[in-house]
């Protein structure tokens, strides 16, 4: 009896670590910052796939792109899909627009509501620090090095560590 009482006890235990593996393997923990860029425009998803790194690397937070167009940009803003944008758009509203190169017109936006919201207080100071270093000449020789050898998110990540972004 003590035998087969031990065997359920091994049972439940096996079972309860299990399901503790399972749903750490595949839930999903943590937060999600989304980054909308213009399907359009590649100098735009080459500046979002910069965000996405440097964000994900200076923050801890996790970043997925989105692409937005103009039939589906109003729709992601007002559900708060989209979090930052490397996009155009004419309604400011509820967005803070921030100029990511330093002595450009490069504009990123982010919903106003980040500032108050605790799983991002280290987004703002992340994108101040960036933006605050990266320039014009940086972005052309950023554009020029993903010309030359592809692979843009591996390329954005070797300048970054490069130029002592990292």
């Amino acid at each position: 009896m003590a035998v087969q009482g031990a065997f359920v006890v091994k049972k439940t235990v096996f079972f309860i670590l299990f399901l503790f593996i399972y749903t750490k393997a595949f839930g999903c923990f943590g937060i999600e910052l989304f980054i909308g860029y213009d399907e359009r425009d590649k100098t735009g998803y080459y500046m979002a796939s910069l965000l996405e790194l440097y964000i994900k690397e200076k923050t801890g937070i996790e970043t997925r792109l989105i692409s937005v167009n103009e039939n589906n940009l109003k729709k992601l803003l007002d559900d708060q899909k989209v979090d930052v944008l490397v996009y155009s758009v004419k309604d400011t509203k509820n967005l803070t627009g921030l100029n990511i190169i330093k002595d450009g017109n490069f504009l990123i936006y982010y919903r106003t509501k980040i500032k108050e919201d605790l799983r991002f207080s280290t987004l703002e100071e992340a994108l101040n620090r960036l933006t605050s270093r990266f320039t014009k000449s940086n972005l052309q020789e950023l554009l020029s090095l993903i010309e030359k050898k592809g692979k843009p998110k591996r390329t954005i990540k070797e300048f970054l560590l490069e130029k002592g972004f990292w």
